[in-house]
């Protein structure tokens, strides 16, 4: 993911969605959707409670926010973003 587009497009809409171009080996590329959310922490739980996996943790992006990765029951991979400008 391309930290540089994200931090512009939080810094842009504090309620925005970003996605990036991925390319894992052995695989075509493909688009990962990242959305916002109020609380990165309820958001993960409640993967979990409705069949979901987080696949990356909890992570700080410093003056972006808290940013983990999840992956849906399909086999959907996202991001979700809690955007704070004070995450170190």
């Amino acid at each position: 993911m391309s930290i540089g587009s994200l931090q512009r497009a939080m810094t842009r809409n504090r309620e925005s969605m970003a996605a990036s171009l991925v390319r894992e080996k052995g695989k075509a590329p493909g688009t990962l959707n990242t959305i916002a959310v109020p609380s990165l922490d309820q958001t993960m739980k409640k993967i979990a409670q409705r069949g979901g996996k987080i696949c990356v943790p909890k992570t700080a992006i410093p003056k972006v926010g808290w940013l983990a990765y999840a992956e849906d029951p399909a086999g959907n991979v996202f991001g979700i973003l809690e955007p704070d400008t004070k995450a170190k």
